[in-house]
């Protein structure tokens, strides 16, 4: 329940002091958040690709997969919290 009062909290802020035509958090508790990238899961994958050559340690970054895979966990985690059911 904390984490949701910090939610609500943060939602609010963001709101006040920071606020954006395209962000819905009025709609966070009813359709959930939404990590993954949809239309533009492409041009995200590319850039990704492009900058594995600026990492250190290759062998020890995630692929893209991997990282699609861990959104996708945390997003189902996040709206079985958040979204409300009647």
């Amino acid at each position: 329940m904390q984490e949701m009062d910090l939610l609500k909290t943060v939602i609010k802020n963001k709101e006040t002091f920071f606020p954006s035509a395209w962000a819905k958090y009025d709609q966070i508790f009813q359709e959930g958040i939404h990590l993954l990238p949809g239309d533009r899961l492409k041009e995200i994958e590319e850039d990704y690709k492009k900058m594995e050559q600026m990492f250190f340690n290759a062998k020890a970054i995630p692929s893209m997969k991997e990282i699609l895979l861990k959104l996708e966990e945390i997003e189902t985690q996040l709206n079985k919290k958040l979204i409300k059911k009647p």
